[in-house]
């Protein structure tokens, strides 16, 4: 069973531009799928790329100590 995006109560950004400015040229490019196959409506005429990015260190992969203290790479704080 796959994973399925409830749609969100408010339009994308991408669906209030489209409304007002039917001509524009819109894309929107994105390492986390759900951002394009489901939080960006799919009626709108756009292009979307999604890329290939490894996993994180949720996975269990090394970070680097981006800090230099010890905290997590994103930590913030």
């Amino acid at each position: 069973m796959g994973w399925r995006w409830k749609l969100p109560p408010y339009p994308s950004i991408f669906k209030v531009v489209r409304e007002s400015m039917p001509d524009a040229k819109l894309a929107a490019f994105s390492s986390w799928n759900p951002i394009n196959s489901g939080i960006i409506e799919s009626d709108i005429d756009m292009h979307k790329e999604t890329a290939n990015m490894p996993e994180t260190a949720s996975d269990g992969a090394d970070q680097e100590d981006l800090h230099g203290d010890g905290r997590e790479p994103y930590a913030r704080g």
